[in-house]
């Protein structure tokens, strides 16, 4: 389990912001079923559930239209602005998150 918030430059929480997981190595960014994409809550709180141990890198998009942030190309463009996590099995790690604006970008 992963969980924490997203937060803006400022560090003030973000709600609705599309939060995405993503293994960290090229080989396997590709993989779908280690892909996982969820939307921060009230407080920018997150959750995500039955994530395989590796590292990962954790991205917030503040203004992504819906489903884009799940394609690999256009998360290669943001990767250095994600968290870097490596979970280990049956642990779970909180994180927190900067959201990206994907506007600043384009």
């Amino acid at each position: 389990v992963l969980f924490r918030s997203v937060t803006d430059t400022s560090g003030e929480p973000v709600r609705i912001s599309q939060v995405m997981l993503a293994p960290a190595t090229k080989e396997l960014e590709r993989v779908s079923r280690l892909v996982k994409g969820t939307v921060s809550g009230a407080g920018g709180a997150f959750r995500f559930e039955g994530v395989a141990p590796g590292q990962y890198v954790v991205l917030a998009f503040e203004d992504a239209e819906p489903g884009l942030a799940e394609d690999p190309e256009f998360r290669a463009g943001f990767a250095g602005l994600g968290t870097l996590v490596d979970l280990a099995p049956s642990r779970d790690q909180t994180v927190e998150v900067r959201s990206v604006s994907t506007s600043a970008f384009r």
